[in-house]
């Protein structure tokens, strides 16, 4: 650095800052302390102690820009930070490297800049750009990060906690202050003041105490407290700046430290916040928690400060008062966001003045003593809806814009007001983790073995616990467990199951008594066929892994890693192909793998390198667990561990060269991967596991055994959401296999339901994430039964919807309803008969427009996490194209991925649903030809339609006594569903109606359609009727099928004049028959030019009336008619004897089956 020039200014500060490193017993300054004599000394110049020509051109602006950037009392803080400096110990190794890397970049900055020296502010700027961590903390005064504290290591289980003894007020860590000069009692009576003492420690001296202090105390949280290895690193940071303020600012009057406690529910905010107070040495009596729920209304105001003295039984307040008798204390206002507003806006004096008057005793209250600790549960969107488990690295500034912008259901308006916030700012604010699930199970674990050892030390049982029941417990929660529910259902465990096993001794069965037990297993018993819930307990096997570093470093974690899938990557779009392509369940990053060797950094946070931006990627764009390599030389100091851990980081994987310990680390790491899993999917299904217990001894009473079995998996779904949630009990046990025919829709719904399991299986081909599907078709075709059987296929959750319900409920029960889905998504939402709100919008109706817009707004998915999508599910009988009466809106045509039609079953659909159905009653006994006939007959009728027909049946059967379900009873149930009693007739009537029939039924059989069946029973409005075959339910086709099908439509009518006359023959009976026969001609001449007369004109039957060639096609379509006519008469003529027959048999039998047709007619 001798050849380097350097402004005069820069000179004295290197001066200096030598100075400070020889106090401290080194050689070489740090970049700390280069920072800390630079502000100092600008500071210095600002009052007027330095001459401003000491700098150099616009040096001293720029500095001084930056100093006023810090804020108040810099002066005093950066003296108290100058003494932290001269107790700091330093590696100088790493120092010389980073000094020599920051002068370096300063002077290639210079250069850019033009300039022929380097100057101080270009060393602020290196330091600003290259060191932001530093620099930030160094704002906020956080410099415990200077200090050698030590490190977040994690503490084992099996650690026993360390638990200070209380002491007196006199011990307590803050108290640096004077005592007060005087004070008063509650009543307002003033007490004699001790005399101040003057305190003659040597500040460096009682800094460094302190700092021991704040060392044990670290440890000794870390110990209690899991996974929150960072928010334990803030509270020691924010505690060591009120040890800085209180030695260096005389005049603050303010509380000795504020803190902000944010983040989910149940992990530990609460909980740091006591045994913070407790392991400092503060006496039980002067923390204090108050829950905020208790202050939600205006009134509870005067709970907390007191009321006026001209009211009735008025009251000092609880707070005031108690910090009065408790000057120097920790206030816990835990769920601070539940307090009234009126009561938020209180602590606004408390946290800028440090007093407040208590309305009662009008005595004014300091704060100055205290430290105040705000929790919340406020900024809901930073934390829920994801599963991402750090939030360490979220800055201050978002975690307050999202508690900000969090608003309170219950009055529409934001938590928090925005002054209350920027105070929040000027404190500490922490946020907090969700606790990982290997976490819980430490935790879990924690809590048993406290309970069992008791009970070990007491009775002299050997008590032995499969692992697996820790995991039983955090399951149990399902997979929204937090600590406070894991620990609480852990610490009743054994003692639940210990009660029990006394209870079966205490049974007059039992012979051994509890002296006799010399042992107790508590084991767990899974279900074999129950393989969702098995792989919930044993890790995957191949659980693929990315690893980002050199060969060597790959191999050797190959080796080590059984039952893993390693794959290797040494750039980051390899990496990222990987991560896209693959399921990774973990990132192994060497950092150092890589690098330039020209490349400063001051630290590894500063590194710039494929391998960190892979790491940033990983950590901030996916829920990768990400574990850092630390091999050989490559050593990641204390303070850079604490640093990534914030970033993300989950560990840090250092055994290489150690075999069995690197395979230890990795089957560590499988089963963190394996637990973390398991409860987010649990989470992502909203699902939870239940089980019981069994007590047992063996013969000879020694040994007892508690069993966990019967795990079933449940949907944890919260009360006020019941009615909406179909249930384990409600589900219908439908299956798709129960579905006939539909094989379309079945296919695709079954892709749906594959895609709500496992969304992440699809994530990186490049599908999208579905929306719904439309079903539509006739009444009766199957729709809701295939909603039913896709409800019973998925274990997602199910939620099913009237159309109709949402015309009381208007647009808000839309809005419910999707509320709901995304709350227990990956959800299936089914909505019945859609187009109750779904018609085409005209403006006529705004009320059902408004719920149509609603609905449309929640399929665009915009509140949808990709990763638990929320499915729509929709049926309707409308037409899905536009232009009709009946049709749906477009635009919500578009929300629907697909529309499937869902037409009448086939013969064959019909033919499988009734062999399915009667042979799952054994009332029935019906033969195979009545079941194939019977399908054949049922052309045009849906499957429910065929479900009617079989209850009929067997209601007759029952109601006449009959023991069985007959061919004869199905079969004049089915005649009755269609067109209701038979009605008696004439012998003459009779004939006529066979004569008549069976001309439909020779001419069908003369086209190729053998006639399935034929009836001469009266019923409703007809006298008899000819079923056509299979052929005719394809429906007609060509010119030449069109004919046959009129010749068919007019037998009846020939073989009536064939038999009666041209005068007798003729009758009102053929009527339907005519105008089928007609309108087929018509639209063969005006629809289908199917007529050389006409030739290809088409006018559309409905236009014959109108049109000028209306005249000219009702003549074709009469000489159609006429011709086919004469053609049919000629085919009943020459197969007389065929017809007379069959009317013989048909008038014995009263019908015929195809069977017997085919017998007469082919004989």
């Amino acid at each position: 650095m001798s050849d380097i020039k350097y402004s005069p200014f820069l000179q004295y500060v290197i001066e200096k800052a030598t100075e400070v490193a020889k106090a401290r017993g080194e050689n070489l300054f740090t970049v700390e302390d280069i920072l800390n004599v630079v502000v100092l000394n600008t500071v210095r110049a600002l009052e007027g102690e330095i001459s401003k020509e000491t700098f150099v051109g616009s040096e001293f602006e720029s500095l001084n820009f930056f100093v006023n950037a810090i804020g108040d009392n810099v002066k005093g803080r950066v003296e108290g930070m100058a003494v932290a400096m001269n107790v700091r110990t330093t590696d100088s190794f790493n120092n010389a490297i980073q000094v020599d890397s920051l002068f370096r970049r300063a002077s290639r900055m210079a250069e850019k800049k033009g300039k022929d020296m380097i100057t101080a502010d270009i060393i602020v700027d290196c330091i600003l750009e290259k060191k932001t961590d530093l620099v930030e903390q160094f704002l906020s005064g956080e410099i415990l990060k200077f200090v050698n504290t030590g490190v977040s290591v994690p503490v084992s289980a099996s650690e026993t906690p360390i638990v200070s003894d209380n002491k007196k007020d006199s011990d307590a860590v803050f108290w640096f202050g004077k005592q007060p000069e005087g004070n008063q009692t509650a009543s307002g009576e003033k007490t004699v003041a001790e005399a101040p003492v003057e305190d003659t420690t040597d500040p460096k001296e009682k800094l460094a105490t302190e700092l021991e202090k704040l060392k044990d105390v670290r440890k000794k949280l870390l110990s209690v407290v899991f996974g929150q290895d960072h928010a334990v690193n803030s509270v020691i940071q924010g505690l060591f700046k009120a040890v800085v303020s209180d030695m260096t600012d005389k005049k603050r009057r303010r509380p000795l430290a504020t803190f902000l406690f944010a983040g989910p529910p149940g992990v530990g905010k609460t909980f740091i916040a006591e045994k913070m107070g407790e392991f400092m040495g503060y006496d039980r009596e002067n923390i204090k928690r108050f829950d905020m729920s208790d202050y939600s209304d205006e009134d509870s105001m005067v709970a907390l400060f007191g009321s006026d003295g001209v009211y009735k039984d008025s009251q000092p307040g609880r707070l005031t008062k108690f910090v009065d008798e408790h000057p120097k204390s920790i206030l816990i206002f835990d769920e601070i966001e539940k307090a009234h507003l009126v009561i938020i806006h209180q602590f606004l004096q408390i946290l800028d003045a440090g007093h407040c008057q208590d309305q009662k005793t009008r005595k004014d209250v300091s704060f100055k003593d205290t430290i105040i600790i705000f929790t919340t549960n406020a900024g809901r969107p930073l934390y829920e809806g994801t599963e991402q488990t750090i939030f360490s690295g979220v800055s201050a500034k978002v975690v307050l814009g999202a508690i900000r912008k969090d608003i309170n259901p219950l009055t529409k308006e934001p938590f928090f007001p925005t002054a209350i916030c920027s105070r929040f700012a000027t404190g500490n604010v922490v946020m907090f983790n969700h606790i990982t699930a290997s976490d819980l199970i430490r935790l879990a674990k924690q809590n048993v073995e406290e309970h069992v050892k008791a009970v070990e030390d007491k009775f002299g049982y050997n008590v032995e616990i499969d692992q697996r029941v820790y995991a039983a417990i955090l399951y149990s929660e399902g997979g929204l467990a937090d600590a406070r529910s894991v620990s609480s259902r852990s610490k009743l465990f054994f003692d639940n199951e210990f009660y029990e096993l006394l209870r079966l001794v205490q049974t007059d069965d039992v012979t051994t008594d509890m002296a006799d037990i010399e042992s107790i297993s508590i084991k767990v018993q899974l279900p074999e066929d129950k393989e969702d819930i098995v792989t919930l307990f044993e890790p995957e096997k191949d659980v693929e892994i990315l690893v980002f570093g050199d060969d060597n470093t790959a191999e050797e974690i190959k080796t080590a890693a059984k039952g893993f899938t390693v794959y290797t990557a040494k750039d980051y779009d390899t990496a990222f192909s990987l991560i896209k392509e693959k399921g990774i369940k973990a990132v192994l990053c060497d950092l150092h793998f890589g690098l330039c060797d020209d490349c400063d950094y001051l630290n590894v946070e500063d590194m710039e390198s494929d391998n960190r931006t892979l790491f940033r990627y990983v950590t901030k764009c996916t829920d990768i667990p990400v574990y850092i390599i630390q091999k050989g030389t490559e050593v990641i100091n204390p303070e850079e561990v604490v640093s990534l851990s914030k970033e993300g980081a989950m560990g840090i994987i250092g055994e290489f060269g150690k075999a069995e310990e690197l395979s230890a680390r990795m089957i560590e790491i499988s089963n963190q991967i394996h637990y973390q899993h398991s409860l987010n999917e649990l989470a992502r299904a909203n699902k939870l596991i239940g089980y019981s217990t069994a007590q047992s001894l063996s013969e000879d009473g020694k040994c007892a055994e508690i069993t966990l079995f019967d795990f079933t998996m449940d949907v944890a779904v919260d009360a006020e959401d019941q009615d909406s949630i179909m249930g384990k009990m409600s589900k219908p046990d439908v299956k798709f296999c129960d579905v006939r025919g539909c094989e379309d829709a079945k296919r695709e719904l079954q892709f749906f339901i594959d895609y709500m399991k496992n969304p992440r299986k699809y994530s990186g081909t490049g599908v999208a994430a579905p929306k719904g599907i439309l079903l539509y078709g006739p009444p009766g075709t199957g729709k809701t039964l295939l909603a039913k059987a896709t409800a019973g296929e998925s274990d997602v959750t199910f939620i099913s919807q009237e159309g109709n319900d949402f015309l009381t409920g208007g647009k808000e029960a839309v809005h419910e309803l999707f509320r709901v889905a995304r709350k227990y998504a990956p959800s299936i939402v089914f909505i019945d008969e859609i187009d109750a709100i779904a018609k085409e919008r005209t403006g006529y109706n705004p009320g059902t427009d408004a719920i149509l817009t609603a609905f449309l707004t929640e399929m665009d998915g915009f509140k949808t996490n990709p990763a638990k999508p929320v499915f729509v599910l929709a049926a309707t009988n409308f037409e899905v194209e536009e232009g009709s009466a009946k049709s749906l809106d477009q635009a919500l045509m578009r929300r629907f991925d697909r529309r499937i039609y869902i037409g009448l079953p086939s013969k064959e659909s019909r033919e499988e649903h009734l062999r399915a159905k009667i042979s799952k009653n054994p009332l029935f006994e019906i033969s195979d030809n009545t079941i194939m006939n019977i399908g054949t007959r049922s052309m045009g009728k849906s499957l429910a339609n065929l479900d009617s027909i079989l209850n009929l049946a067997l209601r007759t059967a029952l109601r006449d006594g009959k023991r069985k379900v007959t061919d004869e009873i199905l079969d004049e149930a089915f005649e009755t569903f269609n067109s209701g009693d038979a009605r008696e007739r004439t012998k003459e009537e009779i004939l006529r109606t066979a004569r008549h029939e069976a001309g439909h039924a020779l001419l069908c059989y003369h086209s190729g359609d053998m006639p399935s069946y034929v009836t001469i029973v009266s019923r409703g409005d007809y006298g008899g009727y000819m079923m056509p075959g299979e052929k005719a339910e394809k429906g007609p086709r060509t010119k030449s099928e069109l004919l046959a099908h009129i010749r068919t439509s007019l037998a009846g009518r020939a073989a009536e004049i064939m038999y009666y006359g041209d005068e007798d023959g003729v009758s009102v009976g053929p009527s339907a028959d005519l105008r089928s026969a007609t309108n087929v001609a018509m639209h063969m001449v005006c629809s289908w030019g199917m007529s050389e007369e006409f030739g290809l004109s088409v006018i559309g039957t409905d236009r014959v009336d109108v049109s000028s060639m209306g005249d000219d096609a009702r003549k074709v379509v009469n000489d159609i008619l006429n011709r086919e006519f004469e053609i049919t008469m000629g085919i009943l003529k020459e197969n007389r004897a065929k017809i007379d027959a069959f009317v013989d048999a048909l008038i014995e039998k009263n019908q015929l089956t195809e069977a017997e047709i085919r017998a007469i007619f082919e004989s």
